[in-house]
């Protein structure tokens, strides 16, 4: 489980606008330059082999392993309802009939990802109660990526819009998705900037968003048809439901000194934009 996310995607640049292109830069450069393991990306594997072990279920002999095994494991993992209610059978089988499950030596290896995903959640968090102590979100999550080598959507978001902001668009900002009518959000960060340099305060035509935890850039309208057709699983967007963008609750100052923006550019020279040809985000 001490794999870290240093496989971007390819990038294509034909056929897109200069700033969407620049803003697939940024998400690019967030994922190599500071390879990262995501946590939140264990959850549809942990799923996957759960859904795996349902699927040949009635055909095991009943040992003294208790459902309660691996439910525990699954609790511990962090997955709330919403993840869990993914897994119709096993909810069912779990919670209402506290049945024993079949087990075999073949699910061993089950158990065993269970408990790496587990000790690698529980170590991602212990570190991000640790980073606290810099009463700066901007901070903290430098020092989860650079340091533990460990990050989720807010920690990506958050260099992605410190990568703007050194690169001259000061209006980049980090943002929540929530859906309308809905008291939770959908539980992903992200980056966004208006293309005509106004501040962001709602989704407009020109608005684009950078999302280096899915590898992805392009303007607001096409992401979020992206987020409900491709994301579905992971977002659990209600139907027919609209997608809001709401600033990032920051509890305290999250801006950064000059010389710690200096200090940043030294030490990562890769994240300022180097084109002979042209302006970051300019044709």
């Amino acid at each position: 489980m001490n794999k870290i996310n240093s496989n971007p995607k390819s990038i294509s640049f034909k056929s897109r606008c200069v700033q969407v292109r620049d803003a697939q830069w940024v998400c690019h450069k967030v994922n190599t330059e500071m390879p990262y393991f995501s946590v939140t990306k264990i959850k549809p594997l942990i799923i996957k082999q759960m859904n795996k072990l349902e699927r040949h279920f009635p055909q095991r002999k009943k040992t003294s392993i208790k459902t309660d095994y691996l439910w525990d494991n699954l609790k511990a993992l962090g997955l709330n309802n919403e993840d869990l209610s993914q897994l119709n059978l096993f909810q069912r089988l779990f919670i209402k009939y506290k049945q024993k499950f079949s087990y075999t030596e073949k699910d061993k290896h089950i158990s065993i990802i269970l408990n790496k995903a587990k000790t690698v959640i529980k170590n991602f968090y212990q570190k991000r109660n640790e980073c606290k102590q810099y009463k700066n979100d901007i901070k903290s999550s430098l020092v989860m990526l650079e340091k533990y080598k460990l990050g989720n959507c807010k920690e990506t978001a958050m260099l992605a819009e410190l990568i703007l902001k050194i690169n001259g668009i000061k209006n980049a900002k980090t943002v929540i998705l929530k859906a309308e009518n809905e008291n939770v959000t959908l539980d992903h960060a992200i980056c966004v900037f208006n293309k005509d340099g106004s501040a962001f305060s709602e989704i407009k035509r020109d608005t684009i968003v950078v999302d280096p935890w899915a590898d992805k850039a392009d303007f607001a309208t096409n992401m979020i048809e992206y987020y409900k057709n491709q994301c579905k699983f992971l977002f659990r967007i209600p139907q027919n439901q609209k997608i809001n963008f709401l600033p990032y609750k920051h509890t305290t100052n999250n801006n950064l000194s000059e010389k710690d923006i200096t200090q940043f550019c030294i030490k990562h020279p890769n994240f300022l934009f180097n084109n002979s040809q042209r302006k970051f985000m300019s044709n």
